[in-house]
């Protein structure tokens, strides 16, 4: 008798020490929903349907609360950079020598004469303005890349946060309707 005693008082410490672990567990993973017992339902039982709700609308579900992080947490802000950033200069400097050096080798009156290098600084200015026409297409070209790809990520970035938000949200009401039909009131 005193053995069934020990066992009984040993089962109500181990169910009671369960019922405040469910409770913590089942209070921390319920974002925001409140329950009130409406048909007089004890705080043990009160417990225990919160728990049996909880596991009942995560597997409805496939959202638990508990372990689930929100998206945008996880993103820092991003600039995408422009590969191209630069090339204008380069386009001017690289036109400017190859038209130097082309120029060199064209003689006053068209055709071809290494020992005459009058036309150096034409061919310069001519090699610079197409070097940098090329250049700034190129560099504007970067622009818009970066900028596809800035959107392409913000738009993933939203459709994971209304993913999330959709993942609560029927998480809740599955909760909601457990909890209404075990007669509680839920907010």
């Amino acid at each position: 008798m005193l053995l069934n005693k020990l066992l009984v008082n040993s089962a109500k410490i181990t169910g009671i020490s369960l019922l405040a672990l469910v409770s913590v567990i089942s209070h921390a993973s319920d974002p925001d929903i409140f329950t009130y017992p409406a048909a007089g339902q004890s705080q043990e039982q009160t417990q225990r349907d919160r728990y049996e709700c909880y596991r009942w609308a995560v597997s409805a579900t496939g959202v638990d609360p508990s372990t689930l992080q929100e998206p945008a947490a996880n993103y820092s802000t991003r600039v995408v950079a422009n590969q191209n950033r630069g090339d204008t200069a380069r386009g001017t400097i690289i036109g400017t020598i190859a038209g130097a050096v082309i120029g060199s080798t064209i003689k006053s009156g068209g055709g071809y004469h290494r020992g005459e290098h009058r036309n150096t600084a034409a061919g310069a200015v001519v090699g610079a303005t197409v070097g940098a026409i090329i250049g700034s297409q190129n560099e504007q070209s970067g622009y818009r890349k970066a900028q596809e790809q800035a959107t392409v990520l913000s738009e993933k970035q939203q459709r994971e946060q209304q993913a999330y938000e959709q993942g609560i949200n029927d998480y809740i009401r599955a909760f909601s309707a457990c909890m209404t039909g075990r007669h509680y009131s839920v907010r």
